[in-house]
C-alpha cells in the first residue's frame, strides 16, 4: 500500500475500460492521462510519468509504475507475436514475412 502523497498520486489507478490489448489497458488505468495508440510505448509511459508529476527515477511510485508498464509490455509482445519461439507462424507475424515455409526460409 502507498504510503507517501506521491507514491498514492503515481499508483493510484481505477478499473480498466475493457480494452483488451495489455499496454491500451495499463494506460487506462489512470484517468488524467489519455493514450495514444499511435506514439510509441516508451513516449506514452514518459507522458504518463509527466502526467502524474512522479519523482526522479528512483521513487517507489515510478517504480511501480515502471514495473506495471514492464509487465504490459510482455503482455503486449505475448499477445501478439506468441510465446513459443519454435512456431513458423509466431516468427512470420513478428518478421512480417509471407505465408509458407520456403518464403520464410528464403527470408532467414
Amino acid at each position: 500500500m502507498p504510503s507517501s502523497p506521491e507514491q498514492q498520486r503515481c499508483t493510484q489507478a481505477t478499473p480498466s475500460p475493457g480494452d483488451d490489448m495489455p499496454l491500451a489497458a495499463f494506460f487506462a488505468q489512470f484517468a488524467s492521462f489519455s493514450f495514444n495508440k499511435n506514439q510509441s510505448s516508451n513516449k506514452n509511459f514518459s507522458r504518463l510519468i509527466k502526467t502524474l508529476k512522479c519523482s526522479p527515477e528512483d521513487s517507489p511510485g515510478k517504480r511501480v509504475l515502471r514495473e506495471g508498464f514492464n509487465d504490459a509490455l510482455v503482455q503486449e509482445f505475448n499477445t501478439r507475436f506468441g510465446t513459443d519461439g519454435n512456431n513458423i507462424s509466431n516468427w512470420q507475424n513478428l518478421c512480417h514475412v509471407p505465408s509458407g515455409k520456403s518464403s520464410f526460409e528464403k527470408f532467414i
